[in-house]
């Protein structure tokens, strides 16, 4: 067996999973923007009344009822603090789809979840 092929191959073999998550990071990327994307092409600007408050998750999740459907939606926040039970948050949502919200105040970096991936491969 040829030692120069061999080597070649176990290259090529050692990059694959580099690359494969720098797909995945692609592709996730990709559905972000794509989300924010139409978001802002069919959104509707309204107020929401904050009905309850969930900080077991990351990020903190605010359950809101919008003024204009009367439907209760999560909306993810940075500071919950800040948006007790029956205050009003200024949101956008999507005008078929109520159940996609935005907060216009204390929103969460949508590219987030991707930071630490990329982070890792910056490494």
């Amino acid at each position: 067996m040829n030692p120069t092929k061999t080597r070649s191959r176990l290259r090529w073999l050692g990059a694959l999973p580099v690359l494969l998550i720098v797909l995945f990071a692609g592709f996730l990327a990709w559905r972000v923007h794509g989300r924010e994307t139409q978001l802002r092409k069919n959104a509707i600007t309204t107020s929401a009344t904050v009905v309850d408050v969930d900080v077991a998750n990351d990020p903190d999740t605010l359950w809101v009822r919008l003024n204009d459907c009367g439907c209760v939606v999560a909306v993810a926040t940075n500071n919950v603090r800040a948006h007790p039970v029956g205050s009003q948050l200024p949101v956008r949502h999507e005008r078929y789809a109520p159940g996609h919200v935005e907060a216009l105040v204390d929103a969460p970096n949508p590219y987030a979840p991707l930071l630490p991936m990329v982070g890792g491969l910056a490494l």
